[in-house]
C-alpha cells in the first residue's frame, strides 16, 4: 500500500491497542510502555513464524501461550 494507506492502517491498529489497554485500566506512560511491549512481542512472533524459525511443536499453542502471558502481565500492572 502507499504511504498514506500504510499510515492510516498503523494509526487504526494503534487506536485499537490504546482502547484495549484503557479497558485494562492503563493510560499515560504505562499504556505507552505496555503497547510497545505488546507490539514488539506480537511482531517478533509473527516475524519468526513467517521466516519458519519457530521450530517444532504447535505454533498456534505457542501463540496462545504468548497472548495469555501478555494479558497476565498487563493485569498485574494495572
Amino acid at each position: 500500500p502507499d504511504s498514506t494507506a500504510r499510515k492510516a492502517a498503523g494509526r487504526a491498529a494503534l487506536d485499537t491497542m490504546d482502547a484495549l489497554l484503557v479497558g485494562f485500566g492503563l493510560n499515560g506512560d504505562d499504556a505507552v510502555k505496555a503497547g510497545r511491549s505488546l507490539r514488539a512481542s506480537l511482531h517478533g512472533f509473527v516475524t519468526l513464524e513467517a521466516l519458519d524459525n519457530l521450530g517444532r511443536g504447535s505454533h498456534d499453542e505457542s501463540f496462545e501461550f504468548l497472548v495469555d502471558l501478555l494479558i497476565d502481565g498487563i493485569r498485574a500492572t494495572s
